[in-house]
């Protein structure tokens, strides 16, 4: 009895051993499968958030690139506004003198120091510091020419053909001696009839008392070539008219 006994105690020793391993290896596999599942979790939680990560990268470069457009135009908006503050603006010469309060004699000085188009129809539009510099120039010749013959004891003035007309050239007034000498040779022709020969007198006293254009100089060939009427006919007049003399006048000095 006691030896089945021992026999029987041995063998359910064995079994409950190979039950216990039994669920010793089933509890091994179950961790290692939730080993599996846990880093598969993992994994696909580390991926998560790097596709997260990804796109808000994504989405903070787009708002950048956003950013970076607005910016552009803006700037590009305010270098255009301050490039039209900054450009030059252009007007006729007569406006500048308006703006300036310039003489007119001393524009239509400057209208033939230039070469502007002295009628006045297709006035090329200047920038302010070209009228002036145009202004200081006639300016500058003016002074000159003054001083010049100031030495010599002449007064001399700036002569305009008309209102509407944008020349001028200098001339010297005649000293009493001379202009006795002019009325005398004005009053002989005018006795004697001779139109022509008046108008002529007329014509050599202006062109002898223009002192400025100087002779052959790019101004003086402009005015021959392109204003000849104006040296001729209108300058002759204005400058007899400067003086006070008309052809009734020399009749009742002569």
């Amino acid at each position: 009895m006691t030896e089945w006994a021992l026999i029987l105690g041995g063998i359910g020793i064995a079994l409950l051993l190979a039950y216990f391993l039994g669920l010793t290896k089933g509890a091994g596999k179950e961790r290692e499968k939730q080993a599996e599942i846990d880093a598969a979790n993992e994994r696909a939680r580390k991926a998560e958030e790097e596709a997260a990560a990804e796109r808000k990268r994504i989405a903070d470069e787009k708002a950048l690139r956003a950013l970076n457009d607005q910016e552009i135009a803006r700037q590009i908006r305010r270098l255009r506004v301050e490039q039209d503050r900054r450009k030059p603006v252009k007007r006729v010469p007569p406006d500048w003198a308006g703006v300036h309060d310039t003489k007119h004699s001393t524009l239509c000085l400057a209208a033939a120091v230039a070469g502007w188009d002295h009628a006045g129809y297709d006035l090329e539009e200047i920038t302010e510091e070209d009228y002036l510099a145009a202004i200081d120039r006639a300016v500058d010749v003016l002074s000159k020419i003054t001083a010049k013959y100031a030495a010599e004891g002449k007064v001399v003035k700036v002569l305009t053909p008309t209102e509407d007309f944008m020349h001028a050239v200098i001339v010297t007034l005649p000293t009493k001696i001379e202009l006795r000498a002019d009325v005398a040779r004005m009053t002989a022709q005018a006795e004697a009839g001779n139109q022509y020969g008046f108008r002529d007198e007329i014509a050599k006293m202006f062109a002898s008392r223009m002192v400025w254009p100087l002779q052959a100089s790019p101004e003086a060939v402009r005015l021959m070539d392109e204003l000849p009427a104006l040296f001729d006919q209108q300058y002759p007049k204005s400058y007899r008219a400067m003086i006070g003399l008309d052809q009734g006048a020399i009749r009742r000095k002569g």
